[in-house]
């Protein structure tokens, strides 16, 4: 993770994506909004606001675009959150809510 003293993390995905309450945005950017860390350099806005991230959650959950399910007996983590019984990595993450937030 890229730590930064005006980013809040909120969650970190298995593969090292880390998602932030932006609090420092760039000039296009929102303060508040909520950013996914692809790796060192690239940033995506997954939502302007924690609030809007929250409802494109709610959204995925009832339409089904995000799941939770229990994964296999041997995997460290009981439970993951994906699209439909299929891992789900950063990109695929990323699409999920831009999705959502339509």
């Amino acid at each position: 993770m890229i730590e930064h003293k005006t980013r809040i993390p909120i969650a970190e995905q298995e593969d090292g994506g880390f998602i932030s309450i932006d609090n420092d945005p760039g000039p296009k950017g929102t303060k508040g909004q909520i950013i996914f860390l692809v790796d060192e350099c690239e940033f995506i806005v997954l939502a302007d606001s924690f609030k809007e991230f929250i409802s494109s959650y709610i959204k995925g959950m009832k339409n089904n675009t995000i799941i939770f399910y229990k994964e296999e007996e041997d995997y460290c983590n009981k439970y993951r959150l994906g699209p439909a019984n299929k891992e789900c990595d950063g990109e695929e993450f990323v699409k999920i809510f831009k999705k959502n937030n339509k």
